[in-house]
């Protein structure tokens, strides 16, 4: 695994966590998510703090949702497209929100 692959890794295994838990997951917690030793992500990031800033980024890409909108079929009809688009914008928004929300009650 590449390094850019493992921070990925970490950073998909922790935003689950993170929307969970806020600042209060703790980076052993992430590490036995992710079946690796505490001491990888130390090895990846410098503190928990960078890590939950990856997470933040992480959770405010657009290109996941924009992925989805352009795989909407376009011999569909364009309510349906509508529909899809606007269901795939919803899920990007509640993803988000349960990232900045948990950061921010903790």
């Amino acid at each position: 695994m590449s390094p850019q692959q493992r921070r990925e890794m970490i950073v998909r295994t922790a935003l689950p966590l993170v929307a969970e838990h806020g600042t209060a997951v703790t980076t052993g917690q992430i590490a036995r998510a992710a079946g690796i030793g505490e001491a990888t992500i130390f090895r990846v990031f410098a503190d928990k703090d960078e890590l939950l800033d990856a997470c933040v980024a992480e959770a405010l890409r657009p290109d996941h949702v924009l992925a989805e909108i352009e795989a909407i079929p376009l011999d569909q009809p364009l309510t349906a497209r509508l529909t899809e688009a606007s269901a795939a914008i919803e899920a990007y928004l509640a993803r988000m929100g349960l990232v900045i929300g948990a950061l921010h009650a903790t």
